[in-house]
């Protein structure tokens, strides 16, 4: 894993969000303190420039923070790669297997 890598990732959904901004979260002032997308009903992504970090919520309550340094969005990004080369009825046959 590459650290640039990494940073030119997460700089990436950065730039989407940009784009997007369907969502943002203020002050009571009503100051944009985070800018980001809507991802469902009940599911958003933000990013905040003050500290440069990610922050992922779901119906207002935040459940993860990542900084440009974090491998996680990395780590999915390859997992889910990986979900697309692979054969769908070996991933089928792993989940039934695990059931039992």
């Amino acid at each position: 894993m590459y650290e640039s890598e990494m940073k030119s990732l997460f700089l990436d959904v950065v730039s989407l969000l940009s784009l997007n901004r369907e969502v943002t979260r203020e002050t009571v002032t009503g100051q944009v303190l985070e800018y980001g997308m809507v991802l469902d009903e009940h599911l958003y992504l933000t990013y905040r420039e003050m500290d440069k970090t990610l922050h992922f919520y779901r119906d207002d309550l935040e459940i993860l923070r990542l900084t440009e340094n974090s491998p996680v969005i990395w780590m999915i990004r390859e997992l889910l790669g990986e979900l697309e080369y692979t054969d769908p009825r070996e991933l089928s046959l792993a989940r039934m297997k695990r059931i039992k």
